[in-house]
């Protein structure tokens, strides 16, 4: 069965689809406040890019592994592609964040901790 729902743009346009797919992050509750609600709840997650040294490939996609440290927080690291650096993130679960009007400061505990899992790879 086909459903042809109507989306109504903003601008009064209207979009006519089987499927929909919002790609809203963490506004998601917000934009749907009766249908999402309170099932999803944002937290913050401190996440930072390290860049390699010019011509240094160790922390690419295929020399770096991706890798995650399970102790009292979760931090995960990615390789980088694309000369764009590596990532390493605490994606350990917090209080409710408005990701409109929070506070978007790294907490300074997660910043020392990921400069201390980078500094595992940079030797």
């Amino acid at each position: 069965m086909r459903l042809f729902a109507t989306l109504t743009l903003s601008d009064g346009s209207r979009l006519k689809a089987d499927f929909y797919v919002f790609a809203c992050g963490p506004w998601l509750g917000q934009l749907f406040p009766v249908t999402v609600g309170d099932l999803i709840r944002s937290t913050k997650q401190d996440i930072f890019f390290f860049g390699p040294p010019a011509g240094d490939s160790r922390f690419t996609d295929e020399h770096l592994p991706v890798w995650g440290d399970h102790g009292k927080r979760f931090f995960y690291g990615i390789p980088g592609s694309d000369r764009r650096g590596f990532k390493v993130a605490d994606d350990t679960r917090g209080e409710a964040f408005d990701p409109t009007n929070g506070d978007e400061s790294s907490a300074d505990d997660a910043e020392a901790h990921s400069r201390i899992c980078r500094s595992r790879f940079l030797r």
